[in-house]
């Protein structure tokens, strides 16, 4: 009886274990105030030509909160003049302690801007906040 219930055991976990579980996570995306840097990390996760929903769920996987997507028009305030539509993902450089957070905050905002489902430029903005 102990035999069969051991055999059965063996035999029914590596049916629960699903493709890849074992398989190491990926680092976290990289954050940099540099922009020229951070667009360099974000391009070797996103490719021109990927599509959108690829690249979103890509962004949120590193944690990126998607904010909005939009037309072109909307994202003028932000000092960019690409007319295309545009997905926006957020994420806030870690600060070293909670006090630095509560005066100081450095955003990331990347703009994923597509036509036609695939994505054609990224752009990156630093959005520093102070009290």
């Amino acid at each position: 009886m102990r035999a069969t219930f051991l055999t059965g055991l063996l035999l029914f976990l590596p049916a629960c274990m699903t493709p890849g579980s074992s398989a190491p996570k990926e680092k976290q995306m990289g954050l940099s105030l540099d922009l020229k840097v951070m667009k360099a990390e974000i391009m070797r996760h996103v490719t021109i030509g990927m599509p959108i929903e690829d690249a979103r769920c890509l962004m949120e996987k590193h944690g990126f909160k998607i904010l909005t997507e939009q037309d072109g028009l909307a994202i003028e305030r932000d000092g960019l003049k690409n007319k295309s539509p545009c997905l926006i993902c957020s994420r806030y450089m870690p600060q070293k302690s909670w006090s630095e957070e509560f005066i100081h905050s450095d955003e990331i905002r990347v703009y994923l801007f597509f036509e036609q489902g695939k994505v054609t430029s990224v752009q990156v903005r630093h959005i520093p906040t102070c009290l």
